[in-house]
């Protein structure tokens, strides 16, 4: 893999996450009672002593979302949304 024209290569999949680099996986599997942020970074909202920043996790999925043109309330249960 090339990052910024240099070959890198990582000893393990935290190594990748700490340069920026994830894989994210596709699933229809979804938690319908949670919102759209909420499922997006379902295992990945609390820190280390189990708190969770809600505004915190709102705001940087509004900005993802933005940043891919995709319309959508953070705050939407998914039970609301169709497939699409």
């Amino acid at each position: 893999m090339l990052i910024d024209e240099k070959e890198v290569q990582f000893a393990s999949a935290a190594a990748s996450i700490a340069s920026g680099i994830a894989v994210i996986h596709q699933e229809l599997q979804y938690v319908p009672d949670l919102t759209v942020s909420e499922n997006l970074l379902l295992g990945a909202l609390s820190n280390r002593l189990g708190w969770v920043d809600k505004r915190a996790a709102k705001r940087y999925v509004r900005e993802r979302l933005q940043a891919m043109g995709v319309d959508l309330d953070p705050n939407a249960k998914l039970r609301k949304l169709s497939i699409a």
